[in-house]
């Protein structure tokens, strides 16, 4: 039975440790997420664009981790749907390079992108 609650403990402290690496690299996704919203829920557009491309490009760089190995879809929809409304310098690079990523990695991506590119 000592072995047993041994075990426990030792599966139970990696279980800890993988949930505080993963919150590494998540919590961030929803702080710049959840700023993005409140920005844009105030009228803040340009403020709001740029949380959620530092939301994306956070992801671009861990992505392909054990803790990150797929998209949190919020961040580049919004940034999609806001380029398109205020007719953004970067709409059609953001577009460009987001489906480039989604390809390379294998990542199944809403049509609206291409269609999106397609238009411009």
């Amino acid at each position: 039975m000592d072995d047993f609650f041994k075990n426990l403990s030792q599966k139970t402290k990696e279980l800890e440790k993988w949930n505080r690496e993963w919150e590494k690299i998540h919590n961030p996704i929803w702080k710049f997420n959840n700023k993005g919203i409140s920005f844009e829920k105030a009228g803040k557009i340009e403020k709001a664009i740029s949380e959620y491309e530092k939301c994306l490009r956070w992801m671009y760089d861990h992505f392909d981790n054990e803790y990150l190995n797929q998209i949190a879809w919020h961040s580049p929809n919004r940034l999609r749907i806001l380029y398109k409304k205020v007719k953004h310098q970067n709409e059609k690079e953001f577009l460009i390079e987001f489906t480039l990523f989604c390809k390379s990695k294998g990542i199944e991506y809403p049509a609206t992108f291409d269609n999106q590119l397609n238009k411009l």
